[in-house]
């Protein structure tokens, strides 16, 4: 019944990938701009904490028998005294992924612009992004993972030929797509597993919102 800290080394993590960015003008008036990135993020260590709801299944490591990998369980050890006890529960992983660290990343963002007037230019840009799902705890927990999903961005303006001053209108989440940046658990209480309490923070930009800008050059 008395909770005991012990420190552990941190295991290692391994980062691969590729970015590719490019920039298409089709016309003076009208580009693309484009960017993909791959990644494969992974980390093993050992000694972590099982997520509570994988706790019922943890299965009992005789002494001196084989460690799973991935899997919660309990192992047995000699305790100073000689007698036979058993630890707490614990999980080994490997190739987990990386918190927050998602595979697939990709935006696009067509812009045109060009004159709509004799002494006025004009300018229309969408940016479109994704990303694929992402794990927010290292514990592999699978309360914690969150779906990717896409972006959409919009601003129409006009501005001066010499770019002087702008006048922007822009639409921000067009969608109302809702995500989070951060989850994590309360302390979960085992023998109840129906109690789960995950807390999200929730940015600004996770709710459609408007908004205008004006800029100055001088």
């Amino acid at each position: 019944g008395v909770i005991a800290f012990q420190p552990t080394n941190a295991g290692s993590s391994r980062t691969k990938g590729v970015e590719i960015e490019a920039t298409l003008r089709p016309s003076r008036r009208f580009s693309v701009s484009a960017a993909v990135t791959y990644q494969q993020a992974t980390l093993d260590v050992d000694g972590l904490n099982c997520p509570t709801q994988l706790q019922p299944s943890a299965i009992t490591v005789a002494l001196g028998g084989t460690r799973p990998v991935n899997t919660c369980y309990r192992y047995q050890f000699r305790a100073p005294n000689g007698s036979l006890a058993t630890s707490g529960l614990v999980q080994d992983v490997r190739g987990g992924q990386l918190p927050v660290s998602p595979e697939w990343r990709f935006n696009v963002s067509p812009r045109w612009q060009g004159p709509i007037t004799s002494s006025l230019d004009g300018f229309v840009q969408v940016d479109l992004s994704y990303q694929s799902d992402v794990q927010f705890a290292i514990e592999q927990d699978p309360l914690q993972t969150q779906d990717g999903y896409a972006l959409v961005d919009a601003s129409i303006g006009i501005s001066a030929p010499d770019s002087r001053y702008t006048l922007t209108v822009f639409v921000k989440n067009l969608f109302n797509q809702n995500f989070y940046t951060t989850t994590t658990t309360s302390a979960l209480i085992g023998n109840n597993l129906s109690v789960v309490d995950v807390y999200a923070f929730r940015p600004k930009n996770a709710d459609r919102y408007f908004g205008a800008s004006l800029g100055f050059r001088f």
